[in-house]
């Protein structure tokens, strides 16, 4: 079955993820066209600088959101196969992951929350080396720098430094001179920004830019009775992930559930955020991360196997049928 072959690690495996990323982004492919995001309003600086090139094109466009996407979903499946989240090597992960973030086709155009994801993808990483290290300060200041650059694309991306602090803090290595280092490397790029609107006299497009990236709520997208029905759906699903993984907690390693409680984190984190009004349906990549970590640790531990099949198979039908009627 082809649970079976996305739940290994040959040669097959390498290439379902890529085609199960082709075969469910098809329909926003297909589109002439690349709606406005939030993000276009007042775009970030560095969203700013690329935003010309890729919405000028749309093959570009969707070329450069199938790679950020594929990215992305490689980036997740890293973290279980490098730490041993599940049971043996596997693409599991990350096809979960390209399942989660094709429900809603909207979330499939080119928008800043793509480059913020593989970002924050990397600070977590550096974070998860500083784990035991002497001397974690150099990592917290890489992890915050990269992170912060991630903002300089999706500027509401900044409210997740909390969830960087929070991650320092089940890792370990939260002391003051990795908050320090932490917050130079959350500041540094700013500095850079603020240096270049000031010194080209654009203070005040600057502080637009600011403000509206980080105060003004979204509402691009409109939830149908269909939407809210699959969205409680996938809730429901990573709810019962979460607890799953909660109930087995005991019998991981230590630093394995360290690195679960991130993940932990993330899901929760997220998930209230995309509940307020200042986050709509971009918010689905940065909760898919945690979310395909938990999930495929429920598929990887449900009993019997035959329900694995059952389960996947059912994630992959409804998120078909949420394209075709969302």
């Amino acid at each position: 079955m082809i649970f079976k072959k996305v739940h290994n690690n040959d040669s097959l495996s390498y290439i379902l993820v890529p085609v199960f990323l082709l075969v469910f982004w098809i329909k926003s492919l297909g589109e002439g066209y690349v709606p406005e995001s939030f993000g276009d309003i007042a775009p970030m600086p560095l969203w700013g600088m690329v935003l010309k090139v890729m919405k000028g094109s749309r093959f570009v466009a969707s070329f450069i959101v199938v790679i950020l996407a594929l990215l992305s979903a490689i980036g997740v499946n890293r973290f279980v196969n490098r730490y041993r989240l599940l049971n043996k090597p596997t693409f599991l992960a990350g096809v979960v992951y390209i399942l989660l973030v094709s429900g809603f086709v909207e979330v499939q155009y080119i928008q800043p929350v793509w480059f913020f994801v593989p970002l924050l993808l990397l600070s977590v990483e550096k974070l998860f080396i500083a784990h035991g290290k002497h001397k974690p300060m150099a990592y917290s200041f890489d992890a915050a720098l990269w992170f912060s650059v991630g903002t300089l694309f999706f500027g509401k991306g900044l409210f997740f430094y909390l969830f960087i602090l929070i991650v320092m803090y089940i890792l370990r290595v939260f002391t003051l001179r990795s908050i320090l280092a932490s917050l130079l490397g959350l500041i540094l790029p700013y500095v850079f920004a603020f240096t270049y609107y000031f010194v080209t006299d654009k203070m005040d497009l600057f502080e637009e830019i600011m403000y509206v990236n980080l105060f003004s709520p979204v509402a691009f997208f409109s939830h149908s009775v269909i939407s809210k029905i699959y969205v409680f759906m996938m809730v429901i699903l990573v709810l019962f992930a979460l607890i799953n993984v909660a109930r087995q907690m005991p019998s991981f390693k230590i630093f394995t559930r360290k690195q679960y409680r991130v993940f932990n984190w993330l899901v929760i984190l997220s998930l209230i955020a995309a509940m307020t009004p200042f986050y709509s349906v971009e918010m689905i990549p940065v909760v898919s991360i945690g979310s395909s970590i938990v999930i495929a640790h429920f598929l990887d531990t449900t009993r019997p196997y035959y329900l694995q099949d059952v389960f996947f198979t059912a994630l992959a039908v409804i998120t078909l049928l949420a394209q075709i009627y969302i």
